[in-house]
């Protein structure tokens, strides 16, 4: 029982030794990562101090130049009986030049400055050999760069999805009396054909506030829809597994939001190459109907369909779709086709499958 016991306290302070050392690891590679960065800027400074070096010799120059210059104007001066012709020939040229340059007509003229706009259009699609495409330096990896802008871009697109949520409270009623009026607006406008200028008047209103707030300095707090104040985190300093743990959440995510959009894409893809025959029938005949009827209907009374499905759909379909997720299940289209689309990984296996029971069938 003794050997035994020792035995686990030894496998017991192995394991202490190996977390250890494994944070030492960690450390080690941090501090690395550092001892990189200060390298780097070491070197950053060397070469900015032998451009200093360059500046102060051309400096120099500059200065014996210049000095020679006065010297050779002095000279100059002092010699009042001489003459430069060059001087004279230039102004009897420049003399001449005026006196051609009052004498042409205004249709010369108009011909030269047509010539000009015409030779300057060319060269402005000509290609230039010369242009070099420019090298973006990109910063290495970093878990402070990193926690800076997943912090910075959840600050920024705060507004946007505080904007979207607000919208979606709308369309769901969670205020009914606010809802009913926009959605009796809406109805009224497109009926009578002002749904564009109420579009238009709203985003000039919008920008019009939006100057007062921060060109005026006027403290207006105006929204079409309710929102957040956006509260900024403060800084903190992180330790290794909290690095650690930035590193793995910005990761995962990331690998996550690419494979719901490579997804749908796919899915987008082979609803197009008829990959997915039933649904790709679907979209022929709607957009069958939607070219009948507009070449059958006037614009007018084209635009006043669509713009009131779109209301009667926004307004009252999805809010009952919400609401009610299984009469969306059942009725919902959209949904309904959007679920049945395959991506590739689908399409594979069923064609896989489907080849298995073709064998087993013969």
């Amino acid at each position: 029982m003794e050997e035994t016991t020792r035995g686990i306290d030894k496998v017991e302070i192995y394991e202490q030794q190996l977390v250890q050392l494994e944070e030492q690891l960690q450390e080690v590679t941090i501090e690395r990562n550092d001892l990189e960065k200060k390298v780097k800027e070491l070197k950053m400074l060397k070469s900015h101090q032998q451009l200093e070096e360059q500046l102060r010799k051309e400096r120099l120059k500059c200065q014996q130049l210049a000095s020679k210059l006065r010297e050779s104007e002095h000279a100059r001066n002092e010699m009042d009986d001489w003459i430069d012709v060059a001087e004279i020939v230039n102004k009897e040229n420049h003399k001449a030049n005026t006196r051609c340059q009052s004498s042409r007509s205004r249709s010369q003229r108009l011909e030269e400055w047509l010539y000009h706009i015409f030779y300057t259009i060319i060269e402005d699609f000509s290609s230039e050999e010369d242009d070099q495409k420019q090298i973006v330096k990109e910063e290495p990896l970093s878990v402070k760069g990193l926690k800076e802008n997943v912090q910075q871009f959840r600050n920024d697109t705060r507004p946007i999805f505080n904007i979207l949520t607000g919208l979606r409270n709308l369309l769901t009623w969670q205020q009914p009396i606010v809802t009913l009026v926009t959605f009796l607006v809406y109805m009224y406008t497109a009926w009578h054909g002002w749904l564009i200028p109420l579009l238009l008047f709203l985003m000039t209103f919008r920008l019009f506030i939006n100057f007062l707030k921060y060109r005026v300095g006027l403290n207006v707090r105006f929204h079409y829809l309710q929102t957040e104040e956006i509260m900024i985190e403060e800084e903190k300093e992180l330790g290794i597994k909290e690095k650690i743990n930035i590193v793995l959440y910005v990761a995962r995510k990331v690998q996550n939001k690419l494979a719901n959009v490579s997804h749908g894409i796919q899915k987008i893809k082979n609803l197009l190459t008829w990959q997915t025959p039933e649904q790709t029938r679907k979209i022929l005949c709607s957009l069958s109907l939607a070219f009948v009827a507009s070449c059958v209907l006037p614009a007018r009374i084209l635009f006043l369909v669509i713009a009131f499905q779109l209301g009667i759909k926004l307004f009252i379909t999805d809010a009952l779709f919400a609401r009610f997720p299984r009469i969306k299940k059942k009725y919902d289209n959209v949904y309904v086709m959007w679920h049945n689309l395959k991506a590739d990984e689908d399409l594979v296996k069923l064609k896989a499958r489907e080849h298995i029971d073709r064998v087993s069938f013969n």
